[in-house]
C-alpha cells in the first residue's frame, strides 16, 4: 500500500470572495495517513497588506484582526518591502520542496477546517499550488458536524479560535485526531 500524505492548510482573508478579498495569512503543513506532521513541513507567512481608503474589510473582519495582531503583522511586512507576489513566490517554493521530499509526490487530499473555503482562495491567487494535490478535502468541520449527530462525546469540545493561521490549524489537526481516536480509527 502506497503512503498517504494530506496538505493541511488555513487561510486568513480579509473577506469571503477570493475574487475580491486579499490573503492575509497562510499556515500549512503535510501529515502522513496517521497524522503525524511530516518533519520540516511547516509553512506560516503573513502577507503585506494595507487596506485602502475606502476600506475593503467589515468592521467584523477588521476589528478581528487588529485584535489579534494580524493586521500590524501585515503592515509590517509590508514596510520590509516585500510584496505579495514575493511571499507567494517563497510559498511555492517551500511547497515544491515538501512535494518533492514525500515517498509518493502527491497529497491525497486537502485538510483542515472549512478547508473549501481555503481550496477557493489558493485556486484565485496561487493555483499553481494546488498542482500535486488531489481534488478531495478532508474537511474537520464536517466530521465534527456528522460524528456531532451521531453520537455525544465523539466530538471534542469547540476550542475558541483567535483567527490566527497557524494556531487554527494545529486546533484542527489536534480535533480530528481525537475523533479518529473516539471512533477507533488512530490508537
Amino acid at each position: 500500500m502506497e503512503p498517504r500524505y494530506y496538505l493541511w492548510i488555513d487561510i486568513e482573508t480579509t473577506g469571503l470572495d477570493p475574487q475580491a478579498d486579499n490573503v492575509l495569512e497562510l499556515a500549512m503543513f503535510s501529515t502522513d495517513a496517521r497524522l503525524e506532521i511530516v518533519p520540516g513541513s511547516e509553512l506560516e507567512v503573513v502577507f503585506p497588506y494595507r487596506e485602502p481608503p475606502l476600506g475593503s474589510m467589515t468592521d467584523y473582519v477588521r476589528r478581528m484582526h487588529t485584535d489579534n495582531g494580524l493586521l500590524a503583522e501585515c503592515a509590517r511586512v509590508l514596510g520590509s518591502g516585500l510584496f505579495p507576489g514575493d511571499v507567494w513566490d517563497e510559498v511555492a517554493k517551500r511547497f515544491d520542496n515538501v512535494l518533492g521530499s514525500l515517498v509518493v509526490p502527491r497529497f491525497d487530499a486537502l485538510a483542515g477546517s472549512s478547508v473549501h473555503f481555503d481550496r477557493g482562495f489558493l485556486a484565485h491567487h496561487a493555483p499553481d499550488l494546488l498542482y500535486g494535490v488531489s481534488h478531495r478535502n478532508v474537511d474537520v468541520s464536517s466530521f465534527q458536524l456528522a460524528l456531532g449527530g451521531i453520537r455525544s462525546g465523539l466530538v471534542p469540545p469547540k476550542e475558541e479560535s483567535n483567527h490566527r493561521a497557524m494556531p487554527d490549524l494545529k486546533r484542527s489537526l489536534s480535533a480530528m485526531r481525537k475523533m479518529m481516536r473516539n471512533i477507533g480509527v488512530l490508537p
